[in-house]
C-alpha cells in the first residue's frame, strides 16, 4: 500500500496534485492571517514576510541548486558531489555568519537611516526575527533536496513551498485563541515551534532507506565546491530580483492604482507558467545524474520528459485563464480599456515564453553551466529594466513589454548556450527529440 501512494505521489497525476495543494495551502494560509490580523498589522506581517524571504535568498548563496545538484550527481558516483564538511559550512556557518552581519549592520545603521529620512527605526527585535525567519526558510529549502533525491517529489515539494507558510498560519491560530494576533508575537511563536517540523524531517531523512548510497562523496573537491558557489548564489538573488523587477521598477513610472491592477494581472497571468515549475521539479535530478555519467541521450529525454508535462497542462491553464480573465477585472473593479487587454496579451506571452524554453536554468544549473544563467539573467535584467524605465510612463502594457522582453532575451541566450556546449535542446522543441524512457525518480 505504502509502495502503492509513493508510485502514484511520484506520477504526473500525484505532482500535478501536490503542487496544487502547495498553491491552495498558500492562498488559505495568507487569507487565515489576513482575517486574524488587523488591516496595519496585516501589512507589517506581510513586509516582515517578504523582508524573511529575501533575505533567505541573500543568506543562502545558493545552497538548495548547488546541493541539488551535488547530491544527484554523488548518486552517480563516489568521485561526485560535496563533503560533508563542505555541506554544513555551506547551509549553516555561512547563513549564520551572513545574516547576523545584516542583523548588526541594521542596528547600527537603521537608527541614523530614520534621523536621515525622518523615519522611524526598525526595531532590533523584530530585525532578529526577521532574520531568524530567513534562517528557518533557508534550512527547509535546504531539507527539501534530499526528500527530493530520494524519489520523495510530493513530500519535498510541500516541504520547500508550503511548511513555513504553514507553520506561520499554525502559529496566527494559537495566538488567536489567547489574545490578540500581532505580526511579532506570530514570527516568535514560528520560530519557536519551527525546529519540532525541521527535526521530524531530519529523523525521517536518517531512517528511510538511501539504496546504499550516501549523499556526500567520498573525498573533498575544493576547487569545484568553490568555483559554483558564486554562480549560484548569484542566481539566488537575481531570481528573486526577476520576480519583482517590473513591480519594482512600476512603482516609478506608474500610478498607485495602475500599480496594483498590474500586480493583479501578473498574478493571474503566472498561472500559466506553473505547469514549468512541476515539470523542473520532476526531471531535475535525472538532469544532474545524468550529467554526471555524461549521458546524452539521457539529458535529452528528460528535456522531452519535462516538455512533456509543460505543454498539456500550459494550454489548458492558458485557457481558463483567458476564460476567468472577465471575471477576475469584475471581482478587482479593473476597467477593461484597450491598454489593460495589452497587457494581458504582453504577459500571457511572457508566461509562453517561460514555458517555451522549459528546463533552461534547470538544465544550465545541474550541468554546470550556473554561470552562463547568471549572466543571461543578468542581460534580461539589464533589457527589462532599460525598457521599464524609458516607456513605462506610456502605460502599464510597456512595463509588461519590458518584463517579456527581459524573459526572451535571458531565455534565448541560455538555450543558445546550452544546444552549443552540451548539445541537448532544452526548449518545448525537445518534445521532437527521439523517445527515451526517463522515470521521474531516475
Amino acid at each position: 500500500m505504502r509502495a502503492r501512494a509513493r508510485h502514484l505521489m511520484a506520477s504526473d497525476w500525484g505532482i500535478y496534485g501536490t503542487r496544487g495543494a502547495v498553491v491552495g495551502t498558500n492562498f488559505v494560509a495568507l487569507l487565515v492571517v489576513a482575517f486574524l490580523m488587523t488591516a496595519e498589522d496585516f501589512g507589517r506581517y506581510a513586509l516582515m514576510w517578504s523582508a524573511a524571504l529575501s533575505l533567505s535568498a541573500m543568506a543562502s548563496m545558493g545552497a538548495p541548486a548547488l546541493l541539488m545538484r551535488e547530491f544527484s550527481a554523488r548518486q552517480a558516483g563516489a568521485h561526485n558531489g560535496v563533503t560533508r564538511a563542505q555541506a554544513m559550512r555551506l547551509v549553516f556557518l555561512w547563513p549564520i555568519l551572513i545574516l547576523s552581519g545584516i542583523a548588526a549592520a541594521a542596528g547600527l545603521l537603521g537608527p541614523r537611516l530614520a534621523d536621515l529620512t525622518g523615519g522611524a527605526a526598525i526595531p532590533a527585535r523584530t530585525v532578529a526575527l526577521v532574520a531568524g525567519t530567513a534562517l528557518v526558510i533557508n534550512f527547509t529549502n535546504v531539507l527539501a533536496v534530499p526528500f527530493r533525491v530520494m524519489g520523495r517529489t510530493g513530500l519535498s515539494m510541500a516541504l520547500r513551498d508550503a511548511g513555513p507558510q504553514t507553520a506561520m498560519v499554525l502559529a496566527s491560530l494559537v495566538l488567536s485563541t489567547v489574545g490578540s494576533v500581532r505580526p511579532e508575537t506570530v514570527f516568535m511563536l514560528f520560530l519557536g515551534i519551527a525546529p519540532l517540523p525541521l527535526a521530524a524531517g531530519l529523523y525521517l531523512l536518517r531512517s528511510r532507506p538511501r539504496g546504499g548510497v550516501d549523499f556526500f562523496a567520498a573525498a573533498p573537491r575544493p576547487p569545484t565546491a568553490r568555483a559554483s558557489f558564486g554562480g549560484f548564489w548569484g542566481m539566488a538573488v537575481t531570481n528573486m530580483i526577476w520576480t519583482q523587477i517590473d513591480i519594482l521598477l512600476g512603482g516609478l513610472v506608474l500610478g498607485a492604482a495602475d500599480l496594483g491592477h498590474y500586480q493583479v494581472l501578473k498574478r493571474v497571468a503566472n498561472l500559466c507558467s506553473m505547469p514549468q515549475v512541476v515539470a523542473n521539479w520532476a526531471v531535475v535530478v535525472t538532469l544532474g545524474r545524468a550529467h554526471a555519467d555524461k549521458d546524452t541521450p539521457r539529458l535529452q529525454a528528460a528535456c522531452r520528459r519535462g516538455a512533456q508535462l509543460t505543454l498539456l497542462p500550459g494550454l489548458a491553464l492558458l485557457a481558463i485563464t483567458i476564460l476567468a480573465m472577465p471575471i477576475v477585472l469584475w471581482a478587482y473593479d479593473i476597467p477593461a480599456t484597450p491598454m489593460l487587454w495589452t497587457t494581458v496579451a504582453i504577459l500571457m506571452a511572457a508566461s509562453a515564453i517561460n514555458v517555451g524554453f522549459g528546463a533552461n536554468f534547470a538544465v544550465a544549473m545541474q550541468c554546470r553551466m550556473e554561470k552562463t544563467a547568471l549572466v543571461s539573467r543578468l542581460a534580461g535584467l539589464a533589457l527589462a529594466s532599460a525598457v521599464v524605465i524609458s516607456t513605462g510612463t506610456m502605460g502599464m502594457a510597456w512595463v509588461a513589454a519590458g518584463y517579456a522582453l527581459g524573459a526572451a532575451i535571458s531565455n534565448a541566450m541560455l538555450w543558445q548556450a546550452i544546444r552549443r556546449r552540451i548539445g541537448v535542446d532544452s526548449s518545448i522543441n525537445a518534445l521532437r527529440a527521439p523517445k527515451r524512457a526517463v522515470t521521474v525518480d531516475e
